[in-house]
């Protein structure tokens, strides 16, 4: 049985899916559009349920913020 440890904080995921594993693209964002390299690199990695919910709470926090510079 393979076992999966969590990039982050090193813990083992005892119940991993696909939603356990997180890509990261590199992008070029100009004026609020994310517009993806044809040659994109990207990083993957594998996350815990907790680390996964800490980097939804982070997104959330920076899209609240874009969401007030925008208005």
């Amino acid at each position: 049985m393979k076992q999966y440890i969590c990039d982050r904080c090193g813990i083992e995921i005892p119940l991993y899916s696909n939603y356990n594993h997180v890509i990261f693209y590199d992008q070029d964002v100009t004026s609020s559009n994310i517009q993806y390299q044809s040659n994109s690199k990207y990083n993957e990695c594998d996350l815990c349920d907790d680390c996964l919910e800490y980097l939804h709470n982070m997104n959330q926090v920076f899209m609240g913020n874009c969401e007030l510079v925008v208005k």
